[in-house]
């Protein structure tokens, strides 16, 4: 499994695990990246050349404690 942070700006991404072994990773880098408002997580498993693509949203401390404020 290889996997890797693809910043939404098209700068460089960054790799977290390359064929299941960790890489070095920048943590400051890293910060960057998730600190921006999108990005792509790539997982690459090494089994085919299918792909698919899933859509996450915006599960910060202040979306949930604004939505917990209520019950439906």
């Amino acid at each position: 499994i290889s996997l890797s942070f693809i910043p939404a700006d098209g700068t460089e991404h960054l790799k977290l695990l390359t064929k299941g072994e960790p890489e070095i990773v920048d943590e400051v880098r890293a910060k960057q990246i998730l600190e921006q408002e999108e990005l792509e997580i790539r997982i690459e498993l090494g089994l085919g050349k299918e792909n698919a693509q899933y859509y996450t949203c915006d599960l910060s401390h202040e979306y949930v404690t604004i939505n917990g404020d209520y019950r439906s």
